[in-house]
């Protein structure tokens, strides 16, 4: 299980989602680094579906928006995957 991080292929800044630009340099070019976890660092719940979202902090530097599945609070380390282009933050 992983997920797919974009990296300027330029400067190597990571971003997520991929931008048009990296906001380091301008550079257009992209390349991916899969990552398999990350750290909850927020979360809430939606109110009208009930699903679990959470910011979860990959070792490459972004946030990422994950939908949780299952209890994870603030600290916790998740594992991290896709369901299609939906990243899924599962705990470890």
């Amino acid at each position: 299980m992983s997920l797919s991080i974009p990296v300027c292929a330029a400067c190597g800044e990571a971003t997520f989602p991929r931008l048009f630009l990296c906001p380091s340099c301008a550079g257009t070019t992209w390349r991916y680094e899969p990552v398999e976890r990350g750290h909850v660092e927020g979360s809430t719940v939606n109110a009208r579906d009930g699903v679990h979202v959470g910011l979860v902090r990959v070792a490459l530097g972004p946030l990422v928006v994950a939908r949780i599945e299952g209890p994870a609070q603030v600290g916790d380390e998740v594992a991290l995957d896709q369901d299609g282009l939906v990243p899924v933050a599962r705990p470890i």
